[in-house]
């Protein structure tokens, strides 16, 4: 399976070609990709004065700015969180995802993951057990990322030039 982790903000312009993209990917690879959309503390994501939500996040900014590294620009997205030969960045322009997507999928993985979740409304708590079972040796350090997103959000983003009030925003 496959990890996309998109930065996109709800004045970016060029994010719900972005958006598209990422949506084109996971109907091709049912149950295979999954994504987050990531809003950084910048001006892309500033909201609009009439919104009910600020998506912006500090961890966002922080992965981008410090973790990733940001070529300058959004969307852009970490497949897998890999480096990918050749390039210069994690993070990676909406015309590479499709194929870096497929080239992951097509790759042997040396942990296979799996979840499972509880979630306890009287509380307002969910429990997540993640278990690894790795198929390989693996030598460099791992860590885990347990991200929970929501959809189907509506409110303002730029597409273009027009702003479009009514903007069905997923996996935020």
């Amino acid at each position: 399976n496959v990890v996309i982790e998109e930065f996109t903000g709800v004045r970016c312009p060029n994010c719900p070609q972005g958006h598209d993209i990422i949506a084109n990917i996971k109907a091709a690879n049912p149950n295979r990709v999954f994504s987050v959309s990531l809003h950084p503390q910048n001006s892309l994501g500033a909201p609009y004065s009439y919104s009910a939500h600020d998506f912006r996040t500090a961890i966002a900014t922080d992965l981008m700015m410090n973790y990733f590294g940001w070529p300058g620009f959004e969307p852009v997205a970490a497949i897998d969180r890999k480096l990918f030969s050749g390039e210069t960045y994690i993070l990676l322009d909406k015309s590479a995802w499709t194929t870096k997507v497929a080239a992951e999928l097509a790759a042997t993985t040396p942990v296979n993951l799996s979840l499972s979740s509880n979630f306890d409304s009287t509380n307002n708590e969910v429990t997540v057990v993640a278990e690894l079972h790795y198929t390989q040796n693996v030598t460099e350090e791992n860590k885990l990322t347990i991200l929970i997103a929501e959809s189907d959000i509506v409110t303002a983003q730029l597409d273009g030039a027009d702003v479009d009030t009514f903007y069905n925003h997923k996996d935020v």
